[in-house]
């Protein structure tokens, strides 16, 4: 993901934060709202990308067949991809499309992340368990400050880092299958030439549009080697409009 991507989803997170807090600077409730917006405006905002906005582009190869042509789109699919970790995961699985001269490439979606909230359960609750066995070897009176202790610790815990994390999780498990990004590309023949149209359609898709196009631009040598190297009459240029 680019580092414009990021810092611009950084921004607004921050800017959301601030507002909620701002509205609701004492309350508990309003940082667990603040993460339900937060997740609501990417969803929401990822939805419109996955089904209301598709870019296509094509590219013509010459010399080259049906078959060579969607063999390039492949590896031009796996050489782009963003390899993100967690969802959008940025990883494509290319399959032959409906017809034998397509191919679809559809974002790969990997396993829910619950199993780092039970991590972040289990890691306070092995914490607060040694906190509390702790006070309770000075007898009752440790019995009840670790007891109170450990609850607290454990309390806060939860309701700062598992609640939100929680959240997320259930969102993930929501709509994840549905914003799974989608690449399309159809060939068609005609004389010594074949043309590509691609469809990108997701946000995973969209990042890595342009590294994959970039694949099929014609090779430009540095200037002080261009002369050394005569273009032979069969090469067979890329037109990416």
């Amino acid at each position: 993901m680019g580092k414009l991507t990021v810092t611009l989803v950084s921004i607004a997170i921050v800017i959301v934060y601030g507002i909620v807090w701002i509205a609701n600077p004492n309350g508990y409730f309003g940082m667990i709202l603040t993460f339900v917006i937060v997740a609501a405006i990417g969803v929401t905002w990822m939805l419109v990308i996955r089904y209301a906005v598709t870019i296509t582009r094509t590219v013509t190869l010459t010399g080259v067949g049906v078959g060579y042509a969607l063999r390039s789109v492949s590896q031009s699919i796996w050489a782009a991809e963003d390899h993100l970790v967690g969802f959008p995961s940025g990883t494509f699985e290319v399959k032959t499309g409906d017809e034998s001269n397509s191919v679809i490439a559809t974002e790969f979606v990997p396993k829910g992340s619950g199993g780092i909230v039970l991590s972040f359960i289990r890691i306070p609750g092995a914490i607060a368990a040694t906190i509390f066995l702790a006070f309770a070897q000075f007898g009752v009176f440790g019995f009840f400050i670790g007891f109170f202790l450990a609850a607290i610790g454990l309390g806060i815990f939860l309701m700062l880092f598992v609640v939100p994390l929680a959240i997320a999780w259930l969102v993930e498990i929501a709509f994840k299958p549905l914003l799974k990004s989608q690449i399309s590309v159809t060939a068609s023949e005609a004389d010594d030439a074949v043309t590509l149209e691609f469809r990108f359609r997701g946000a995973s898709a969209l990042l890595v549009m342009k590294r994959i196009l970039r694949a099929f631009d014609t090779p430009v040598l540095p200037p002080r080697y261009a002369g050394m190297v005569p273009i032979p009459a069969t090469s067979a240029p890329a037109i990416a409009t």
